[in-house]
């Protein structure tokens, strides 16, 4: 079975390079992390236990054939004529490798599979409409199940389909999780249809080769042998036994560790549009393993194109291709970086079925990486701090106090600007603009910009993001990267609290036009979604970030509209 085709050029980054290979060599990684040695990394305050568990992802490919058959077994329910949908309610890595799934392969099980990871209303709405209830199945996956957005959605559709008569909702969904977590025992109590439970100790973004192998056999009939023949080989092709200088998980190991040693310590990856979620799930493991101790590498994203905007310098880039698609875009991308003297790593993917073997190997080149930069990849330390500020906020909201915000620095338009901390002191209140330019001026020439959106998953939001992406980093010289929240938070929380501390934030929420309630928690969905916004603006100005938080209070339309006018009046200065 071929691998994926890769080619590494280093080039400005050549030196570099040859002396983190050269390193990984010296002290025998690669041999070491097949054995399972933990003193490659820092010790982590675990126990022995929890440690030993989590290199178990290293054993998947010669685990994974049974539980795929038992998957495709039971996903012989879906071409019973029983079920018309599938509705995939999920909010870490698992609704990455859905949503790649959903864009770039054959459903042929079902008419309909849709990925819910959103608490915005409109977005939850917009999915119920979509599908009829009686005749849709829900797959629930978390490795806990203690997500609070994970476990609203989840009330909600049980209710749902109780005011719509259904006698018995469980029957209606299956859970993908761990044995003995919360989500089994809420199944177990529901009365779920099935449960599949993950190996133990495994965190999300190393189980990706389960959630793309286990979606392919299950949603979309492809065949567990083939699937498993791909990541024995990959896991083949990156092991101890394969000759080092053609090992492509330690040629990509060298080259992250001296991306991670330059300035601006920034990947930009680079594919079909097709490909983002894809892209994301490999942004997750290279962020948030080498996201801490403000050190690591920020995966930064682009798109391939006729007219798409390539980095011309600051960072390393990922070039991203499925063979026989977009073939003439990848080519040009390869020839620009060589023009430009860019260090890269041009991978062309044999076909969807090889997806989840690919990020076997970034697996596997994440933690490589992260023994040269003195980081333990396995945690989230920062991510698990910041979350406590967030569940302060929800634990007021489920008391059902008034949550106070921030009083807004600058309201106009039906926009309000909040800040605090030493950002507050640093903007100017003069108007909108001569805020937005002095926050602006805030940023670092080597750094990027975050837009943090906790807003409708609408094509429509998403567009009006692009073209705010586009205003902003025409304005400030540098990356922007929208995101939509809370589903950020469960891939890229760690980098954004534990990674190089030269970025700024900028934080979006609008008034809902509808909201509906979480059934038996005493809010709405709309309250969640504002209370996790707030919750995350708390932490990051405790954090010391420079961030800000623009409300659009007469709705996203209109407020988007009025922020683009204003930005096109608005000049930051040339300080890098």
């Amino acid at each position: 079975m071929p691998l994926a085709a890769q080619t590494v050029s280093p080039r400005a980054l050549e030196e570099a390079y040859r002396h983190e290979l050269a390193g990984l060599q010296a002290c025998r990684a690669v041999a070491r992390l097949w054995a399972k040695d933990f003193t490659l990394w820092p010790a982590p305050e675990l126990s022995s236990k929890s440690e030993s568990l989590a290199l178990n992802w290293l054993d998947l490919p010669a685990q994974m054939g049974e539980y795929m058959r038992r998957v495709q077994k039971a996903a012989a329910l879906l071409g019973s004529g029983r079920f018309e949908s599938v509705v995939f309610l999920a909010m870490g890595a698992s609704n990455l490798a859905a949503h790649a799934i959903a864009q770039l392969a054959p459903i042929e099980r079902v008419n309909r599979f849709l990925v819910l990871d959103s608490i915005d209303p409109a977005t939850i709405l917009r999915v119920e409409s979509q599908i009829d209830l009686r005749r849709a199945l829900f797959v629930v996956a978390n490795k806990s199940g203690k997500v609070i957005e994970l476990h609203a959605l989840l009330l909600y559709f049980l209710d749902r389909l109780r005011a719509l008569g259904v006698i018995k909702p469980g029957e209606q969904f299956i859970g993908v999780t761990e044995e003995n977590s919360y989500l089994a025992e809420m199944g177990k109590s529901y009365r779920f249809r099935e449960i599949f439970f993950d190996p133990p100790g495994i965190t999300g973004r190393f189980s990706s080769l389960i959630h793309f192998d286990l979606l392919l056999a299950g949603v979309c009939g492809a065949e567990p042998a083939r699937l498993e023949e791909r990541a024995r080989a990959m896991r083949e092709a990156c092991g101890p036994s394969a000759p080092e200088p053609s090992n492509p998980a330690l040629q990509l190991a060298a080259l992250l560790a001296a991306t991670a040693h330059s300035p601006g310590s920034r990947l930009f990856l680079a594919a079909e549009p097709a490909m983002a979620p894809f892209l994301r799930c490999i942004g997750f493991v290279v962020g948030a393993s080498t996201g801490k101790h403000r050190q690591g590498i920020v995966p930064l994203f682009c798109e391939l194109g006729e007219d798409a905007e390539l980095p011309v310098a600051g960072g390393a880039l990922g070039i991203f291709a499925l063979r026989g698609r977009n073939s003439a875009a990848f080519e040009r991308a390869r020839s620009i970086a060589a023009e430009r003297n860019l260090p890269a790593v041009a991978i062309e993917i044999g076909d969807v079925e090889s997806m989840g073997a690919e990020l076997l190997k970034w697996n596997v080149a994440a933690v490589l990486a992260c023994s040269l930069l003195g980081v333990y990849p396995f945690d989230e330390p920062d991510a698990a701090r910041s979350r406590c500020a967030v569940q302060q906020v929800l634990e007021r909201l489920s008391m059902r106090e008034n949550i106070r915000l921030p009083a807004a620095r600058v309201s106009e338009g039906g926009i309000e600007l909040r800040a605090e901390g030493a950002t507050r002191r640093q903007l100017s209140t003069l108007n909108l603009s001569a805020a937005l330019g002095t926050f602006f001026d805030l940023r670092h020439a080597d750094g990027y910009m975050a837009i943090l959106g906790f807003l409708d998953s609408s094509v429509e939001v998403w567009s009006a993001l692009a073209e705010l992406r586009a205003k902003i980093e025409a304005e400030i010289g540098i990356p922007a990267q929208p995101a939509l929240g809370p589903r950020y938070l469960h891939y890229f929380g760690q980098l954004l609290k534990g990674g190089p501390p030269r970025r700024i934030f900028l934080i979006l929420t609008a008034a809902e036009e509808r909201d509906i309630a979480v059934p038996g928690a005493g809010y709405s969905f709309g309250q969640l979604q504002g209370a996790l916004a707030l919750g995350e603006f708390e932490a990051l100005h405790r954090q010391g970030e420079s961030v800000i938080w623009l409300h659009f209070s007469r709705g996203f339309a209109s407020g988007i509209r009025q922020l683009l006018e204003t930005l096109a009046g608005t000049r930051a200065s040339s300080r890098g």
